[in-house]
């Protein structure tokens, strides 16, 4: 087990990342949660972990964030629940955690973000609330920029809210 110290105090526990290209080319949906970051006071099991990652229930990750969970905890790939429910689509999660001060331009392991997931999905909807909750759009990973993922996977009308948002090459 690999265990890191990060710059604001907390420490990660979990499996080193492998050689992957971005995330938003790969559905982690079913990956197996890492141990999470340790936040005081608070003990998160790898029950908690998973269903704070990937319930579709935004009333089971509301109960563990107010439970204690932080909402940027890390798994091994360096996602957070917000780029795994905006990759999943979860619209109400979305919402729920950037309300409770999730980083919207959080980057992973990978250099992606919440933003470049759901515009490779073509989650139209989350990509608004991202870029209305100042998302920057001109992150890029291996796979690209939000738009370029949105127009490689034919989602059209995510590309044209992007633009609306000044988004380009």
């Amino acid at each position: 087990m690999k265990t890191r110290h990060l710059k604001d105090g907390r420490t990660q526990i979990g499996q080193p990342r492998p050689a992957r290209s971005c995330p938003a080319r790969k559905a982690f949906a079913s990956a197996a949660p890492a141990l999470p970051l340790k936040a005081a006071g608070f003990k998160m099991t790898p029950e908690k972990m998973k269903e704070l990652f990937h319930s579709e229930d935004t009333e089971t990750v509301k109960r563990i964030v107010s439970e204690g969970a932080d909402v940027e905890t890390r798994d091994e790939f360096g996602f957070t629940p917000l780029m795994m429910h905006s990759n999943a689509g979860h619209v109400e999660t979305v919402r729920f955690l950037i309300e409770k001060k999730a980083d919207v331009n959080a980057r992973d392991g990978y250099g992606g973000t919440a933003l470049i997931n759901a515009a490779f999905r073509g989650h139209d909807g989350i990509v608004g609330i991202l870029l209305a909750n100042g998302a920057a759009w001109d992150f890029s990973c291996e796979d690209g920029t939000a738009l370029s993922v949105a127009l490689k996977g034919g989602h059209d009308t995510t590309a044209e809210i992007l633009r609306k948002h000044g988004a380009t090459y």
